[in-house]
């Protein structure tokens, strides 16, 4: 099969799977409850957090530079390469 009888039958078979002709559209309707979303907002959370410590971009940009997780296992240098 060369390219472009290829490039046809996937076009005709495009356009068969998304034509809604060839498929039942319907609405279901409301299944359960719907809840309005409680979770603040990020952006705003971290707004206020920037307010709240008041911190300058040095200190900020040294706390990136040196920041260690609490739980940081220390880990021996490899004696030699394994692979």
């Amino acid at each position: 099969m060369n390219c472009k009888s290829f490039l046809i039958l996937t076009t005709i078979a495009g356009c068969l799977v998304v034509n809604p002709a060839f498929g039942v559209i319907k609405n279901l309707g409301t299944v359960g409850e719907t809840y309005p979303i409680i979770e603040p907002d990020i952006i705003a959370e971290l707004k206020e957090n920037a307010v709240q410590h008041q911190l300058s971009r040095e200190e900020i940009v040294q706390r990136i530079r040196t920041y260690r997780p609490h739980n940081l296992q220390h880990l021996p240098r490899a004696g030699e390469d394994k692979t």
